[in-house]
């Protein structure tokens, strides 16, 4: 379609390569899966699905007794399924999906991006993508953002092969490919994918003067396929909650359009340059591609591509409610147009010469090297914990860097790209594994639910004041009430249930005898919170006064 002629590779050093790069994909996404407790985002997921398996229901999801539809159910019964393979439900069975989605993206990058321009830029698609924060963070958390990404990706990847196709039997096999994934994506975390996927579609068209592909992409059997995958299940919600409506517009309409954390417009400014982080050098050069003469022949492409980033990043950005992986789909886009101008970089040199490689490398060498120096030495300065850690990862950058600058000098691409590959994967991974790991926080909770686990009998219940975070209920094992109000608190401890106060809710508990306190229940922003177990005595019964 879009080949490099020189693209030219043996079928068997194709396969060895596939391999390897899946491989390395692999053990990516499950480095230290199981390291870090749940966060509240994950335990959603969790419980919901341990309470499916529970409960025997699949189609009415429920988080600690209450019905929880403000997100579509595939990532609960993706994790259900998982946990037929594992035998449980617990953190690596929860992650599962996610890191099995991300490298079914990596796949799919290779697999379209080898058609349309060959295979070099598909590995280094497929290795760039693999090597990116977004992957590493978010190949390793429960949540459905990876599976959303997935299916978005391949949604609109098969729309483009389709769009370009040569033959009307590639046009229906890339016809169905889109409205499965396309409804599957919907499943995933609806109605979010007609953001990121119909406005590329239609401005694509629109400039291609296309509009007749639409009319070829099963026009009649597509949609009802599409239907026949998405609908059962608010069907069902809608003959099975009679609140069904109040329940969904507060649950997701609601917090989609207008969001307690109040953000920027800009938000996601910061957020893209995390989550491309180590190829936003080449993000910036991405991003001018489509208007640059000497991307001719790959314009169709670069276009396609731009749209999809550039139309769901501002769409997100425009929305009320905001969050970090909230940009995730639009990434892979980004990344493909990062490897074409990569390879151009490196191995083509149509339009740029040595010179301009050396310097571009070079440049985005030093910036990574002074960044990195600059945070060991704070972490030094200030003593902090992170030292160590940062230090080994500067020791890792260093020795990267160093080999890959021998590796360029004696004309050694592929080397040179191995290298570079390997220390950022193995850099990040460190970085977000003892650093920037925001599950820190949860493992005072962990430790502190689990106690409460052990503490409290299995027959006695426990409610907590105001608010229940997810994980707790995930590590206490079964569900736990909510006293909203002071009433309600006070009935369930004179009914004899365990009562947990987080002091900043300011519950009169003059009363009440407390079982415990905590001095470190939980981690919010580094800062510990405390809380106190309150539980009526019973004839017999010892109490810490």
């Amino acid at each position: 379609m879009l080949k490099d002629s020189a693209d030219t590779i043996s079928a068997k050093f194709r396969l060895i390569a596939v391999l390897g790069v899946l491989l390395f994909s692999c053990l990516c996404a499950f480095r230290g899966i199981t390291i870090t407790p749940l966060d509240d985002h994950e335990a959603y997921v969790s419980v919901t699905a341990r309470e499916m398996i529970a409960n025997h229901e699949y189609a009415i999801p429920t988080m600690n007794g209450e019905p929880r539809i403000k997100k579509p159910p595939l990532q609960y019964w993706l994790v259900v399924g998982a946990s037929k393979i594992t035998g449980s439900i617990d953190e690596f069975t929860t992650r599962l999906p996610s890191a099995l989605a991300a490298i079914l993206t990596t796949a799919v990058i290779i697999y379209f991006v080898n058609r349309w321009l060959g295979f070099t830029t598909a590995v280094l698609s497929a290795m760039m993508w693999s090597t990116s924060m977004a992957f590493l963070r978010y190949a390793q958390n429960g949540r459905a953002e990876i599976a959303l990404t997935f299916f978005t990706a391949l949604s609109l990847l098969a729309f483009f092969d389709f769009a370009n196709a040569n033959t009307r039997k590639q046009q229906v096999t890339m016809a169905l490919v889109f409205w499965i994934s396309f409804a599957l994506a919907n499943l995933a975390k609806g109605p979010v994918p007609f953001l990121f996927v119909i406005p590329p579609m239609l401005l694509y068209a629109q400039i291609n003067k296309q509009w007749n592909l639409f009319a070829k992409m099963l026009p009649l059997a597509g949609p009802v396929l599409f239907l026949a995958i998405i609908l059962p299940w608010p069907i069902i919600i809608i003959k099975t909650l009679p609140n069904w409506a109040a329940v969904w517009k507060d649950q997701s309409i609601d917090r989609f359009v207008t969001d307690s954390k109040s953000r920027s417009i800009f938000f996601y400014l910061p957020e893209m340059v995390a989550l491309t982080a180590p190829w936003i050098g080449f993000v910036i050069a991405s991003l001018i591609a489509p208007f640059l003469k000497q991307w001719i022949e790959k314009r169709k492409l670069i276009l396609f591509l731009w749209l999809w980033f550039v139309l769901g990043f501002a769409f997100m950005s425009f929305c009320g409610g905001k969050r970090r992986h909230y940009i995730l789909p639009v990434i892979p886009p980004i990344i493909i147009l990062c490897a074409i101008v990569f390879k151009e970089i490196l191995f083509e040199r149509l339009n740029t010469t040595a010179a301009f490689t050396r310097n571009f490398f070079l440049s985005h060498f030093i910036i990574i090297s002074v960044g990195l120096v600059a945070c060991l030495l704070i972490a030094y300065r200030s003593n902090s914990e992170f030292f160590k850690p940062m230090l080994l990862i500067c020791i890792i950058a260093a020795v990267s860097l160093t080999a890959a600058v021998l590796f360029y000098r004696r004309d050694n691409r592929i080397a040179f790209c191995a290298v570079i590959f390997i220390g950022y994967a193995l850099s990040i991974g460190l970085l977000l594994s003892k650093i920037l790991n925001v599950s820190d926080e949860f493992i005072p909770l962990k430790k502190s639910a689990m106690h409460l686990r052990d503490t409290i009998p299995s027959q006695n219940n426990l409610a907590a004041y105001k608010f229940v975070p997810a994980s707790l209920v995930y590590y206490f094992g079964r569900p736990i009430l909510c006293a909203d109000d002071p009433n309600t608190a006070s009935e369930y401890y004179n009914r004899g249930d365990y009562l947990l106060v987080d002091p900043k809710y300011k519950l009169d508990t003059s009363n009440f005898t407390i079982l415990e306190h905590f001095d470190y229940f939980k981690k919010i922003n580094k800062k510990a919170i405390p809380a106190d177990l309150f539980h009526k005595p019973v004839p017999n019964q010892s109490v810490h006064k």
